[in-house]
């Protein structure tokens, strides 16, 4: 069962970050993709391995941590 999740940030992504977030998200078991494209990051991922509900706690806290905004998360 394959999902997709999105979060809006305040201000665009640098590839430093969006190499943090993939890190985060791909080390789990279940996360497949990451794409960022104008303050839009779009995480696809196996939802029989892992829940919506943790890829949002893990990609909220891999966005906030380095200093950006979280504005919106789209399930």
């Amino acid at each position: 069962m394959s999902g997709r999740f999105s979060l809006i940030i305040e201000k665009r992504f640098c590839a430093e970050c969006s190499l943090a977030l993939s890190w985060s998200v791909g080390k789990r078991d279940g996360g497949e993709s990451l794409d960022w494209e104008n303050g839009r990051i779009t995480i696809d991922f196996d939802g029989s391995k892992i829940t919506v509900d943790r890829v949002h706690a893990v990609s909220k806290d891999s966005v906030e941590r380095p200093g950006h905004q979280l504005i919106d998360a789209i399930k």
